[in-house]
């Protein structure tokens, strides 16, 4: 380091005089420059990539009773695997029945909210002999409410996930 660098020579004794008690000698490294580094970081431990393989239609697999190729070769590491996955497949299914079963709760007491209560006020064989736009006149709010209905239980559901 040249003379004019004074702040960065001293880096390493300011550091340890601010956290005597935190930081030891060998938390420092050294840079191709000649600065000291605090390490903050643990060191990069590089290793294969590998394909996992999940999603949709490894589960259609499993759902089939196919066996899906894992990608650990040792029993006892197959074994650990498979308990996690049989775990957090029933912890899906769990999850997927509490959000499925709110949303079913908040779409009916949604229903209970809108105008049109039901099909009862709208007779489809009193209308049969009617003219067509005066039908679709009263279908459509009925219509309506029913898309309404299923909006808001796909929005409900995706907010509950």
């Amino acid at each position: 380091m040249s003379a004019n660098n004074v702040a960065l020579a001293s880096v390493k004794m300011r550091i340890k005089s601010a956290w005597s008690d935190a930081v030891a000698d060998d938390d420092f490294a050294t840079a191709p420059q000649g600065r000291f580094l605090l390490k903050a970081t643990p060191p990069i431990k590089h290793t294969s990539m590998f394909l996992l393989k999940t999603g949709v239609p490894t589960r259609w697999h499993a759902l089939c009773s196919r066996k899906v190729p894992r990608r650990r070769t040792f029993k006892k590491e197959a074994t650990a695997e498979e308990s996690w996955r049989s775990e957090g497949s029933i912890r899906r299914y769990v999850l997927l029945v509490l959000i499925l079963l709110q949303t079913g709760i908040a779409t009916w007491y949604m229903k209970t909210i809108l105008l049109y209560q039901g099909w009862a006020l709208f007779n489809p064989l009193a209308l049969w002999n009617q003219e067509l736009m005066p039908y679709v006149l009263q279908l459509l709010p009925y219509v309506l409410q029913a898309g309404i209905l299923i909006l808001f239980a796909i929005l409900f559901c995706w907010v509950s996930a």
